[in-house]
């Protein structure tokens, strides 16, 4: 018994070591294979993909399914009003039809009474049927009134969107013509006004008018402006004749009988204009039209009265201020005058060339049609310079200098010149091209501020040179009583010393020959400026150094009784006295 538990313990055993090793070698396999993992993985991915796609379908064949309920609702609900339209439509039908039934009932029980009863059941049922109360003719007319009705109304507002309208004019009692608008007689009556500017009866012959609507059949129908202000002045009590207007710039001048005449003597004056060689465009300043009707007879003048209004001028001599830049030959040529004629207007003149601002005599022409031309020509023109101030240690502070002086610049203009009656009236530049640039003015504003310790220390030099030392006193003048080539001016050791104007630096050093430290300045201009027995040294040589620039500081070194700086002046290598271009303390 033991023996068979022993033996069945030991098959267990052995049997759980097989299950051991069938699941460690599971293990092994699948280690041994990822493509199976991989492909197990993408089915789960599959599998979620489409479970997703499926929900996202649900979800759409939801909406819709919601949407087709809304739709079906609304169907709903015009049921019950789409069915009282159709009962509505159909009652007549079903009354006509049961009027029908009627009336066969009618003829069968009329058949078996005998024909002559047969026939007055006839004739009654078929009034009955056709104009009874809901009969069949009175149904017809309730459906097809409407319609026509309506149809009417669309036919009547076509026909009359298709109208032309006009305005019938009636003018002192007359009907002179139909218009389009009303602001066609307002240029009407203008028209009347100019014809009759010049006569004392303008008023009373403006009548107040009448307008009535009318239909227009043909746009030919309208009268024009011209004829409606023959037929207002017709209509009035006034002598009127058929001519000719003229009319300057739209202002009425008068009437002559026929208009050929005078417009050859306005060509013939055109023609006959002595213009300039190259002008062009010569024509009146003002437009002359002609404009057929009828015209007061008191406005109407002859032919030659009328020639000679219009081309009646006059010379006469009138002041001219001087431009700047202009000369006697411009302002001749302004006026169409010869040279020698201005100068004999003004004496004063005689060889001599006018001024910007003098006043001359001039010949002007006051015509009642001026000519006009123009003339095309090159001029030179100049272009200004601008103006800035710059701040300069360069001059002394309060000070002001020119440092760069300004240069108007050229432009060459080609310029079209309108002359009237001679004298210039405008002009246009065509184009231009710059010759030469305008330099900018510079304007030095000082602020270089050494200057002597005391006020009292005066100066009235150039001002070519400044001030070299921050305070100080002059302690030795030049040449004194020892032919002291410099100027000395003591101040306390290490005082800045400055440049007293631009230059390049041409020695800075140790001077064996009395000097001590020593600085030279070389300015370009033949001048020279030394700078003696200096405690320190801040520029070397080469160096360009700016008016006002530390150079150095004040000492005693070399042949030296105290602290001061010896100042010289050179000009070519001779000596000059340095007072004569230092200015300080001057008014």
């Amino acid at each position: 018994m033991d023996q068979e538990r022993l033996s069945h313990a030991k098959d267990v055993s052995n049997g759980d070591t097989e299950n051991g090793q069938s699941m460690h070698t599971t293990k092994r396999r699948r280690k041994r294979n990822p493509l199976v993992w991989l492909a197990s993985r993408a089915a789960l991915c599959g599998a979620w993909i489409v479970r997703v796609l499926l929900y996202l379908l649900y979800g759409i064949c939801g909406l819709i399914l919601l949407l087709g309920r809304g739709i079906l609702d609304m169907c709903r609900g015009l049921v019950v009003p789409l069915g009282k339209l159709k009962h509505a439509l159909m009652q007549p039908v079903r009354i006509q039809m049961r009027n029908a039934d009627r009336v066969q009932q009618n003829m069968r029980a009329a058949r078996h009474k005998g024909k002559k009863h047969f026939a007055a059941a006839l004739l009654k049922s078929a009034h009955t049927y056709l104009w009874g109360e809901n009969g069949l003719m009175i149904t017809i007319f309730h459906y097809v009134a409407p319609v026509a009705s309506l149809a009417f109304l669309v036919g009547v507002v076509l026909y009359g969107a298709h109208l032309q309208y006009g305005l019938v004019v009636q003018y002192n009692g007359e009907e002179i013509g139909v218009i389009a608008s009303e602001e066609e007689f307002d240029a009407a009556a203008s028209e009347v006004h100019k014809r009759i500017a010049d006569v004392e009866l303008a008023e009373p012959l403006i009548y107040t008018p009448k307008f009535s609507l009318t239909i227009v059949n043909d746009t030919s129908d309208y009268v024009p402006t011209s004829v409606l202000a023959d037929r207002m002045l017709s209509s009035s009590d006034a002598v009127l004749t058929k001519a000719c207007g003229v009319f300057v710039d739209d202002a009425f001048v008068g009437a002559v009988a026929s208009n050929q005449e005078v417009e050859f003597a306005l060509s013939e004056r055109l023609a006959d204009f002595n213009a300039p060689a190259g002008a062009t465009d010569v024509q009146y300043e003002n437009a002359v039209t002609f404009r057929s009707g009828m015209y007061l007879e008191d406005s109407l003048l002859d032919t030659e009265e009328m020639i000679e209004k219009l081309t009646a001028s006059e010379r006469y001599r009138s002041q001219y201020t001087v431009q700047q830049g202009e000369s006697v030959v411009q302002v001749a040529k302004k006026f169409s005058m010869a040279e020698s004629e201005l100068r004999e207007l003004n004496p004063d003149l005689e060889e001599g060339e006018c001024q910007a601002g003098d006043r001359l005599t001039v010949i002007k022409t006051n015509s009642f049609l001026p000519i006009q031309y123009t003339e095309r020509m090159t001029l030179t023109s100049f272009i200004d310079f601008d103006s800035i101030e710059v701040n300069t240690s360069s001059v002394n502070k309060g000070d002001t200098q020119i440092l760069v002086p300004g240069v108007k610049g050229e432009k060459s203009n080609v310029v079209d010149i309108v002359y009237v009656d001679g004298a210039e009236a405008s002009r246009k530049v065509i184009r231009s091209e710059v010759l030469s640039e305008p330099v900018t003015e510079q304007v030095g504003i000082g602020t270089y501020t050494a200057q002597p310790m005391s006020k009292n220390t005066v100066l009235r030099g150039s001002g070519q040179f400044s001030w070299p030392v921050d305070g100080g006193y002059i302690s030795d003048p030049f040449i004194s009583d020892r032919n002291h080539k410099g100027l000395d001016i003591a101040a306390p050791a290490g005082t800045e010393i400055y440049a007293a104007d631009a230059g390049t630096v041409t020695y800075a050093g140790w001077n064996a020959g009395g000097y001590g430290y020593l600085v030279m300045v070389d300015h370009g201009n033949g001048y020279v400026t030394v700078y003696g027995h200096c405690s320190m040294i801040y520029v070397s040589e080469g160096q360009e150094v700016s008016r006002g620039q530390r150079m150095a500081a004040v000492g005693s070194t070399g042949r030296s009784t105290g602290n001061h700086l010896h100042f010289e002046v050179r000009y070519n290598g001779m000596y000059c006295d340095p007072t004569g271009f230092l200015r300080v303390n001057a008014d």
